[in-house]
């Protein structure tokens, strides 16, 4: 038998069809067989995965994730493969072999390395404490769940439905919602019959004080504490430089005309008279009548009656 050295000899051999068919078959169906193995493999160790993933749910997450993964790929690779074996159909078989064999190594190696990254990416994630979320009463919360309710942070031991609580044992509490600060009361100018409160804080005689307690008490005593004392009078200061004269203003309004006088002799007042009826603002003579009254009559008044006098004049 002569050796064969190109694909046209292989072409001119008769039978040569068939025998590339036999052995595509033959490929065909041991990649068949392999790929159920794997199958099987994986739902093996899916078997044993979700087995540890009921006390531990990062490893149910880790072998979903490189479940979905795996699957992806091979599917990638199974799809690749179809190709290569259809554009290979007219080719020899060995060198077609050949090519699929080294591809397929290298996709395996290739979704190896990107397990390897995404399980270690996921084991850095681990951690991490997850973003919190609102509490919503319509949804589960899964183990490791981080929710804000009452204004308190919460993480979930467990798989729940639950409200989140301080001792509930599906929750455990990470933060507790705090309480409104209390800021002094300014309440202005201390006034010895009002009732002061725990903060309320006042001004006396330049000073200012807080109160300690509720009803404190005299000012001064050990229920006010001293903010702030009245400082003494400064050094006056050296005058100035004079300012420039201001510019002149607009001529203003001119004086109302007074056209008379309206008295009222009971109360010694006296109202200006104004054009259009109107009256102008009051003088009060009142005072003025007395004091005259008083120094007119001094020499030969009672000392008594002159007091008197005066005392009206101020009044």
């Amino acid at each position: 038998m002569s050796e064969i050295r190109t694909v046209e000899d292989i072409r001119r051999r008769s039978g040569w069809r068939e025998a590339l068919e036999e052995r595509q078959n033959y490929e065909h169906e041991k990649r068949k067989r392999e790929l159920a193995e794997e199958r099987e493999r994986q739902q093996a160790r899916k078997a044993r995965e979700v087995e540890a993933a009921s006390t531990n749910w990062y490893a149910a997450v880790d072998s979903r994730v490189h479940e979905h993964l795996k699957n992806w790929l091979w599917n990638a690779i199974d799809d690749r493969i179809r190709e290569h074996l259809k554009s290979f159909t007219n080719m020899y078989n060995d060198v077609a072999g050949s090519v699929i064999g080294k591809f397929g190594a290298r996709a395996r190696k290739e979704l190896e390395t990107a397990i390897d990254k995404l399980r270690e990416e996921f084991r850095v994630g681990i951690g991490r404490l997850p973003i919190a979320k609102t509490w919503d009463p319509d949804e589960v919360c899964y183990r490791g769940d981080v929710v804000v309710c009452d204004g308190a942070v919460f993480q979930a031991l467990k798989d729940t439905g639950k409200t989140p609580m301080a001792d509930h044992p599906d929750w455990i509490l990470l933060a507790r919602a705090g309480r409104d600060g209390r800021t002094p009361n300014f309440r202005g100018g201390f006034h010895a019959h009002k009732k002061y409160r725990r903060l309320d804080a006042v001004e006396f005689d330049g000073s200012s004080f807080v109160a300690l307690r509720d009803e404190p008490g005299i000012l001064g005593g050990d229920g006010w504490q001293l903010l702030s004392r009245a400082g003494s009078r400064g050094a006056t200061g050296d005058a100035g430089p004079r300012g420039r004269t201001g510019v002149k203003g607009e001529r203003g309004d001119a004086a109302p005309e007074i056209i008379g006088w309206h008295l009222e002799p009971t109360t010694y007042r006296v109202f200006p008279l104004l054009p259009g009826g109107k009256m102008g603002p009051e003088l009060d003579l009142r005072g003025l009548f007395v004091q005259f009254c008083a120094e007119a009559v001094a020499p030969a008044a009672d000392a008594a009656v002159v007091a008197a006098l005066k005392d009206m004049a101020r009044g």
